[in-house]
């Protein structure tokens, strides 16, 4: 049996299907872009295509039998919703109905559904609780919600055991959509002495890629959970005052000011994890500092390499 894992070449799919392998897990990656770097992987095949595709995506379930789903796949950035809004509703609503109409076909056992922290709107609690009132402030966030609907239809109709993890900005290694700790990352790792920044008390929240892997493979191994939503994140923001401070303790030589302008990201209230802690046991590892840290050494050392 395998796993199917839709956006493979992305930050989720790349580091996913790295930690699954070392598990000795057969993982069929699907993607529109080309991936090579695990190609020489018995235990891995890459499917390039676009999850509008039906015809190839139902080609990879005739060739392979898979188990379950991580459906990672589409447009993972709220500023192209804004840019071109009917391609990110054709590809993470059209796309991930056909991932979850082939799961029912094929009767796959458990999908999971990588979500956002978009679909939340900004409130006055303290946090973002799952049981929220949603209504989405960006194109983005309504599509990914819909996605969380569509899964929760199919699942209460006994096709398929799902869960939608609901994530903040995730940031490391691979990482190729823009967010304000990789910009400022590659500007100091590429030579940059003086950084300037945007948005200087504006915050988000951040959580870095090995503990999103881990929350998704907590979920995917999880017995009981047949339909559910959880949001997987660090359960705190972090200003981009904060940010540079981090950067500086692994580069302490950059100079980073701040400009008068936005950052032009949509502030939000943390998420609160606490259902995931109880019914997943999962808790972020990772500090900004940590994470920050980590991320520097790896991004510089593949430079250099």
């Amino acid at each position: 049996m395998s796993i199917l894992v839709t956006g493979s070449a992305g930050l989720i799919g790349e580091a996913l299907i790295e930690s699954l392998l070392v598990e000795n897990v057969s993982v069929i990656g699907f993607d529109k872009k080309t991936q090579t770097k695990k190609s020489a992987t018995h235990n891995f095949v890459h499917v390039e295509g676009d999850l509008t595709d039906i015809n190839t995506l139902k080609s990879i379930f005739n060739e392979h039998s898979i188990e379950s789903i991580i459906h990672a796949g589409g447009i993972s950035h709220p500023f192209i919703g804004d840019q071109d809004p009917k391609l990110t509703l054709n590809t993470n609503i059209l796309g991930t109905m056909n991932i979850f109409e082939l799961a029912k076909e094929y009767s796959i056992k458990k999908v999971i559904y990588i979500s956002s922290g978009g679909v939340y709107h900004r409130n006055d609690d303290l946090s973002q609780q799952e049981k929220d009132i949603l209504r989405p402030p960006s194109i983005y966030g309504v599509s990914k919600l819909t996605g969380e609907h569509l899964g929760h239809v199919y699942s209460q109709k006994g096709y398929f055991d799902f869960i939608a993890l609901r994530f903040p900005f995730i940031y490391g290694p691979q990482r190729k959509m823009p967010d304000p700790i990789k910009d400022v990352i590659e500007k100091v790792v590429h030579g940059e002495k003086l950084i300037r920044m945007n948005g200087k008390e504006e915050s988000l929240e951040f959580i870095y890629i090995k503990d999103a892997i881990r929350g998704i493979q907590l979920a995917l191994n999880s017995q009981a959970i047949k339909d559910d939503v959880f949001n997987i994140g660090v359960g705190y923001t972090s200003t981009m005052e904060e940010i540079a401070h981090a950067v500086q303790m692994s580069f302490p030589k950059v100079t980073i000011e701040f400009t008068d302008q936005s950052s032009g990201y949509i502030a939000q209230r943390p998420l609160d994890c606490s259902k995931a802690e109880t019914k997943l046991n999962f808790r972020a590892n990772y500090t900004l500092e940590k994470g920050i840290k980590e991320y520097s050494q790896l991004y510089l050392s593949s430079c250099i390499e």
